[in-house]
């Protein structure tokens, strides 16, 4: 993460908040690389927004 988002976040959320929201985007990363990786298949009212 580079460090001027970093410094935004941290100054605006504490410790445990910044934990939590790192956290959650770590694990929405590695949640969106495992359905690409078996190929699971777009829910239908998300097509609108995929882009190739």
């Amino acid at each position: 993460m580079p460090d001027d988002i970093y410094e935004a976040l941290q100054a605006r959320y504490d410790e445990e908040t910044m934990v939590i929201v790192i956290t959650y985007a770590v694990l929405t990363l590695a949640n969106n690389y495992f359905n690409n990786i078996v190929g699971t298949e777009l829910d239908e009212y998300l097509i609108p927004y995929y882009k190739n």
